[in-house]
């Protein structure tokens, strides 16, 4: 759509003595914002529609961030909007943080669970939402400066391992001015 952004890089990034103290800048933050959710996201093991500690988890640190959360969108208790900035471009990112039933498993190469029967993180839904967030923060941060006009939202989308959180939400048309 018009006036749609994307995040991708057509070109790679060159560091200039102008840019180069904001670009490390955001990737620091990135990298802490992704270290400090996997200490709190990862661990949590939340399944479909019960993802109540990552969400919070995630909706606390969009908030001490700065950015406005709504939770409970589209019908669903543990989805959630954090937006920051205004008008356009609407810069939209995704992130996800729930865990798969059964699959428990210590941090090692060999199978092993770390409680039988248990949820557990098998395809990196924790790493996703902890790392999407972070892209946010830094893209909030660039708005801030006054370097980036518009609108940066987060979107926190349970359940992607069932029914598909996503679904409800294009449903409710929160992908609409994207």
């Amino acid at each position: 759509p018009k006036d749609c952004a994307c995040l991708m890089l057509k070109t790679p990034l060159k560091l200039t003595k102008k840019n180069y103290k904001t670009v490390w800048l955001f990737i620091l933050l990135i990298l802490i914002t992704y270290l400090l959710m996997l200490i709190f996201v990862f661990p949590s093991k939340n399944i479909i529609y019960i993802e109540k500690k990552s969400s919070k988890e995630l909706v606390d640190y969009a908030e001490a961030q700065g950015f406005t959360v709504k939770r409970g969108v589209a019908g669903m208790p543990t989805a959630f909007t954090a937006e920051f900035g205004s008008g356009k471009p609407i810069i939209g990112i995704m992130g996800e943080y729930d865990a798969l039933p059964g699959i428990s498993q210590k941090a090692q190469s060999t199978k092993e669970a770390l409680t039988t029967g248990a949820a557990g993180q098998g395809c990196g839904h924790n790493l996703f939402g902890a790392g999407s967030l972070g892209a946010a923060v830094a893209v909030k941060e660039l708005i801030q400066q006054g370097k980036l006009k518009g609108t940066i939202r987060f979107y926190g989308t349970p359940a992607e391992e069932s029914v598909g959180g996503k679904i409800y939400m294009a449903r409710d048309g929160l992908f609409a001015d994207l």
